[in-house]
């Protein structure tokens, strides 16, 4: 008798609190970049850096587990013929490991990199249009990436179009 009424209590409680709904999970991505003042800029020129800020935000009020590679999240750089001419990634070594990352509701996380202007091989990239996206390495994101699919979405952030002066 007890255990029911602590069922009936239970599922109650459930009902009246919500439980029994679930909200879908949504995330919410964007990319910064700032000068060395912290301002934000998209024009820069040669013997500047670049801080280049990822945020991923989880948009609802449920915690979410993300399951990513080890190094979760990357910034790369395209020059105007769509060829990647720096990655936040490059010659990183990346053990295969799984790794899980945690938000809580409404949280957002920040993944920064510095870039110096220069391609992945420390040579400087003239003058010209770049082209700056970043994701978070959920196993959509990774596939999209290998096939050169630069489409917006929940973990990839919008182009920027950034100029070298």
């Amino acid at each position: 008798m007890i255990r029911v009424k602590l069922i009936v209590c239970m599922a109650l409680a459930a009902f009246l609190m919500g439980c029994g709904e679930t909200e879908e999970v949504t995330f919410s991505t964007s990319l910064s970049i700032t000068n060395a003042s912290g301002v934000e800029e998209t024009a820069f020129t040669n013997g500047q850096d670049a801080t280049l800020t990822l945020t991923v935000w989880n948009r609802s009020s449920t915690i979410s587990i993300l399951e990513t590679p080890s190094y979760s999240s990357e910034v790369f750089i395209l020059n105007g013929s769509g060829s990647v001419v720096w990655s936040s990634i490059y010659n990183t070594p990346i053990p295969a490991v799984v790794s899980y990352r945690t938000f809580g509701p409404w949280e957002a996380k920040a993944y920064v990199s510095q870039w110096n202007l220069s391609s992945n091989f420390g040579v400087p990239v003239p003058p010209g249009y770049y082209f700056v996206q970043g994701y978070f390495g959920v196993a959509d994101e990774l596939s999209k990436q290998s096939s050169m699919d630069y489409l917006e979405s929940d973990f990839r952030s919008s182009m920027v179009k950034l100029t070298l002066y």
